[in-house]
């Protein structure tokens, strides 16, 4: 008799096609049968099961309660349905199948449409269970770990569908894998571009127009960038010619939307490429989808605020001596940003895009509308600056449609100075698009010294690339000119690479940031509360999150808040908008790779939730979205390490080392495996030898993992030994609670059979001063060497 247990898109047991009900169908013996479909053939300790399911019962009662729930089903399902240990309980596989074992081997055997077949419904859907909030948790984890499974298995069969030029099955799948994440951008424009070149353009266009309908009247977010360039093209193709009294023509040197290429978008990472744009685009193209006569519904983000990036500005002076440009650019962005209506792209952010290109001179009003279109805008402000024969200054801009070149708008500003410029150019903008205007001088909200800005602005320009030693230069003597500019301090925060200056800076910024425009003041504080994990800063990151939905740092501080608070499940989303955002700026040479952490930080999560197979899963996303990213190839040899395939550990661990040379990874991966293996001893060799010939931090590290692998080894005496001289060569001379030497000497003391002299260096590294003062820091190290000192004790016998 067909036994199964169905636990995807509900909870039952079926015999025959026939649904048990009585002893069968009680919640928590249900409850108990999908614990242990989960468990598989490993099974699950009865200790695990009270937590789950009788955690406020005495232990007696509880394992009562264990005893009868199994007894029940065996009478009901037969004796040896299940395999009942001393320990133990397991489910006998010979005798009883799910769909959640199903789906998992199809899917890790490769059988994807046996896979996306198998899995009916999310995991246990409309099943409860009164007063288990563990078991409730434990549901919603599983939950989202198979939702996350199922969306790698949609996502392949999409793009072997495409390899195949099934572009309608293609849309299929990826029309599932929209449903798991509605208000994911690349899913969107996956399943566009594919509906288009299966001869369905108006479907494709009604996609694309309801979702980002929705992102605007849900969840109150821009519009999605992928999405709307592939909308434009989409328009574009099937616009009729314009009639010629129709004015006016693009602006010189604004391109319109990007035709369809067999090439891929320069400037792009893999992710903006997921689906293949450049031959489906390639595809449309071929279609020819002209149709004479349509007039075209404004799409949502018409409705939505418009989103400026402020590009070229000419200066027209005669030998000016001073380099205006750059700080009027900063000055209108900061300006305009101010505007509760209007959104602008920030500068950092287009010099992000930029690159190496980020303009030393002028650059190509096309070059600016590419990456403008990147950063999301509609439109670019672009002008010319000019000196007046009474010593003021004049600055002519224009509002240009990113989608078709058309001048939405002009303004001339005249002034002393340029922020007195800046206020009027902002003011006559906004009223230009019927916006009410900021209060005050932006000169209140940044500096009022134009030298100081001017530093600020060189100095960003020297961040982005990268140039830390410069940029911090630059940024210092921004701060000597005035010490109360807030954005300088931050942006020396980020450039120094020493933690206490880092701190220092932050702290800063932290206090200046009032004289900062609430975009900056929010963006400094959630840096702060990022810095100095520090909970009760958090809300901080929430209302940059609410206030700036296009700031992708935003999201990127919303994840790494929650996965530090151990709300690993709900990081997700927030990381996953980041990589979503942020995937046409994964450029490594400049700026700040967020999607790279966003990846870093999901894989995370997934280990730290104990599903290593998914931990895998996005480590090779990583590596495969950003190749060139060299902690992804890191991260990817340790979750291969703990899963026991060591060669392939360390044949990452050599891909990083490719990319970052000096640290060799190898070796510490190699030491790694061979401890986990079992070969401890050999380990111990390994590190101590690359010890005798190392120096400086590798010195450190070697000694660090030969006093493990000795103690793993059980030469305790060796390894307390060893970590003496650890302690004697690396201990800071302040004595810093945290640092790697004390606690390896207390662990090495516990190791070498000395557990009371252990845990009293535990207690006395707790009560050391933390690095850097930081409240949070402070509770955490406090916390662990308490633990240990605990732990120690009770070794002893304490």
């Amino acid at each position: 008799m067909a036994l199964q247990v169905n636990v995807l898109g509900g909870l039952a047991t079926v015999r025959d096609g026939v649904r048990l009900e009585g002893a069968a169908a009680q919640p928590r013996r249900l409850a108990l049968l999908a614990l242990l479909v989960v468990a598989g053939p490993r099974g699950l300790g009865r200790d695990k099961i009270i937590a789950l399911l009788w955690p406020e019962a005495d232990e007696e009662r509880a394992r009562k309660n264990v005893a009868q729930a199994i007894y029940a089903l065996r009478q009901v399902m037969g004796e040896d349905a299940l395999l009942v240990g001393t320990w133990d309980v397991r489910l006998n596989p010979e005798l009883v199948t799910s769909d959640f074992t199903r789906f998992e081997m199809a899917r890790q055997s490769g059988a994807m449409e046996q896979a996306a077949a198998a899995y009916t419904g999310p995991f246990l859907d409309g099943f409860h269970l009164t007063g288990a909030i563990e078991f409730d948790r434990w549901v919603e984890e599983q939950r989202a770990l198979l939702q996350h499974s199922l969306a790698d298995v949609l996502e392949q069969l999409a793009r072997e569908a495409e390899d195949r030029n099934d572009f309608r099955g293609a849309a299929a799948w990826w029309r599932r894998r929209g449903n798991l994440d509605p208000h994911d951008g690349r899913i969107a424009a996956a399943l566009i571009g594919n509906l288009a070149a299966a001869g369905d353009p108006g479907a494709a266009l009604q996609h694309g127009r309801s979702f980002q309908t929705s992102l605007a009247e849900e969840l109150h977010l821009p519009p999605d960038r992928q999405v709307e360039r592939i909308l434009g093209e989409l328009q574009a193709s099937r616009r009729p010619p314009a009639p010629a009294s129709l004015p006016p023509a693009p602006a010189a040197g604004l391109p319109g939307p990007r035709v369809p290429s067999a090439e891929p978008v320069p400037h792009s990472s893999p992710a903006s490429r997921t689906w293949r744009s450049g031959w489906v685009l390639a595809s449309i193209g071929i279609l020819g989808l002209v149709v004479s006569g349509l007039v075209l519904r404004r799409a949502a983000a018409d409705r939505s605020p418009p989103t400026l990036s402020i590009g070229p500005l000419a200066d027209h002076r005669p030998a000016p001596g001073d380099d205006l440009r750059g700080p009027l650019r900063d000055l209108l962005a900061t300006s305009l940003g101010r505007s509760p209506t209007v959104r602008v792209v920030s500068t950092a952010r287009m010099y992000e895009l930029l690159g190496d290109r980020a303009p030393e001179s002028d650059l190509p009003l096309s070059t600016w509308a590419e990456e403008a279109r990147e950063a999301g805008a509609s439109e670019v402000v672009d002008g010319a600056l000019y000196a007046l024969p009474d010593g003021r200054l004049q600055l002519d801009l224009r509002r240009l449609d990113l989608r078709n070149g058309r001048v939405l708008g002009t303004a001339r500003a005249q002034a002393t100075d340029a922020f007195a410029l800046a206020d009027s150019a902002t003011a006559l903008l906004l009223a230009g698009m019927g916006v009410e205007q900021p209060r005050g001088s932006i000169a209140s909200l940044t500096t009022g010294s134009l030298v100081a800005y001017r530093l600020y602005e060189q100095g960003l320009r020297r961040y982005i690339r990268r140039d830390y030693t410069s940029a911090l230069h630059l940024l210092l003597e921004a701060l000597r000119e005035d010490s109360s500019f807030a954005m300088a301090a931050l942006y020396a925060a980020k450039a120094t690479r020493d933690f206490q200056e880092r701190l220092a800076f932050m702290r800063q910024a932290f206090h200046l940031a009032d004289r900062a425009t609430e975009r900056e003041r929010l963006l400094i504080r959630a840096q702060a509360a990022i810095l100095m994990s520090d909970p009760a800063l958090n809300g901080y990151i929430d209302s940059l999150v609410t206030r700036f939905p296009g700031e992708v740092e935003g999201y990127l501080f919303a994840g790494i808040a929650r996965a530090g608070a151990g709300q690993y499940l709900s990081a997700l989303p927030y990381l996953e908008r980041v990589v979503a955002l942020d995937s046409g700026a994964a450029n490594l040479g400049t700026g700040e790779c967020r999607i790279c952490e966003a990846l870093s930080y999901i894989t995370g999560a997934y280990h730290s939730l104990d599903s290593m197979a998914a931990a895998e899963t996005h480590a090779r996303r990583t590596t495969r979205l950003v190749p060139e990213y060299a902690n992804g190839w890191a991260t990817l040899s340790e979750i291969l390490s703990i899963r026991g395939r060591y060669q392939e550990s360390e044949d990452a661990a050599v891909a990083f080392d490719r990319l970052a040379p000096g640290i060799n990874l190898a070796l510490r991966a190699r030491s790694h495996n061979l401890i986990r293996s079992g070969r401890a001893g050999e380990a111990a060799s390994l590190m101590t030898g690359e010890a005798a010939i190392a120096s400086g931090e590798r010195r450190l590290e070697a000694l660090w993992f030969a006093v493990i692998a000795l103690r793993e080894a059980g030469r305790g005496d060796e390894a307390l030994e060893l970590a003496l001289q650890l302690r004697r060569e690396f201990t800071s001379p302040a004595g810093i609670a945290g640092s790697s030497s004390p606690m390896m000497h207390a662990a090495a003391l516990e190791a070498g059979g000395d557990p009371r002299a252990a845990a009293a260096l535990f207690d006395s590294i707790a009560r050391e001063p933390v690095r850097g003062d930081i409240p949070s820091h402070a509770a955490r190290t406090r916390a662990w060497a308490w633990t240990q000192a605990a732990s120690a004790l009770a070794a002893a016998g304490d």
